[in-house]
């Protein structure tokens, strides 16, 4: 019983991603998306090499997906303002804004399962 609903959970989470998220085709995007809002949320600058070197994918794949991420309006990339050749990455409103949508789903989820025990 308890697996069927930790399926369902991940179900519905992944119905979220796939409507708010550029998911579809590969999770790379996912994890670029999770690691610049996290380091936001952290008041951290995210660098492209940095992001490139916390991931196992390619560098060509990373950047590819980095420039789709910033032409659809995901991401920004920004020059440091420390060191001018350091291109930093942060996460557009829209980001934050599905992010949050995602964590409320992700919430209400977690407060059904533990008031339906």
């Amino acid at each position: 019983m308890h697996l069927r609903k930790v399926v369902k959970a991940f179900n519905i989470i992944n119905e979220h991603l796939i409507s708010h998220l550029p998911v579809e085709t590969s999770l790379l995007p996912f994890f670029i998306l999770t690691i610049a809002v996290q380091s936001s949320l952290e008041g951290k600058e995210l660098s492209i090499k940095c992001l490139s070197n916390q991931l196992k994918w390619s560098a060509t794949g990373v950047r590819k997906h980095i420039a789709k991420l910033e032409k659809e309006n995901w991401i920004e990339i920004h020059t440091s303002k420390t060191d001018k050749r350091v291109k930093i990455i942060t996460p557009t409103e829209r980001l934050i804004k599905d992010f949050t949508s995602l964590s409320i789903c992700i919430s209400h989820l977690f407060v059904d399962h533990h008031q339906s025990k």
